[in-house]
């Protein structure tokens, strides 16, 4: 059970470890921007000015549009925070786009941390190279500066 995330936050942090038993969320917020986005490269300024999320990287390497707002990974264990903005690894990228790739135990614990700090959003960062059709992961919506989302199924 989870008092912190949503079910949407749960529903993916879930995939991470399928043979465990899946969280649930015992959460009802009444805020707007609940749940997972994919936040474009060229939208994580507007995302930043409107949602102020705590950015996290998976190592110290991590280039962050707020770096007086970040933190990698392994530091955010055990926090709450109302937001995250995740910046990804390349293993990660091709995991949250299609969970049939491999992602290593080791990796999977880390954005199971980062993911599961939020308790309303999880944005993350989507690599370029990564086409929006070739994603079949359709636990998480599209942000876009005109906040029209978009479930693609």
């Amino acid at each position: 059970i989870s008092h912190r995330c949503t079910q949407e936050i749960c529903d993916l942090s879930n995939k991470l470890f399928p043979n465990m038993p899946p969280i649930k969320s015992k959460t009802e917020y009444n805020e707007e921007h609940l749940g997972v986005y994919w936040v474009e490269e060229q939208d994580i300024e507007d995302y930043v000015k409107q949602f102020n999320p705590t950015e996290l990287g998976y190592n110290k390497n991590t280039k962050y549009h707020n770096p007086n707002n970040s933190m990698n990974f392994g530091q955010s264990k055990g926090l709450t925070l109302d937001r995250v903005l995740i910046h990804t690894t390349k293993d990660i990228m091709k995991w949250l786009a299609n969970e049939e790739n491999h992602l290593s135990l080791q990796t999977r614990a880390k954005l199971y941390v980062a993911l599961t700090r939020a308790k309303y959003s999880v944005g993350i960062v989507k690599d370029k190279t990564i086409k929006q059709n070739k994603i079949s992961n359709t636990n998480i919506k599209v942000y876009a500066q005109t906040n029209q989302l978009t479930l693609f199924k």
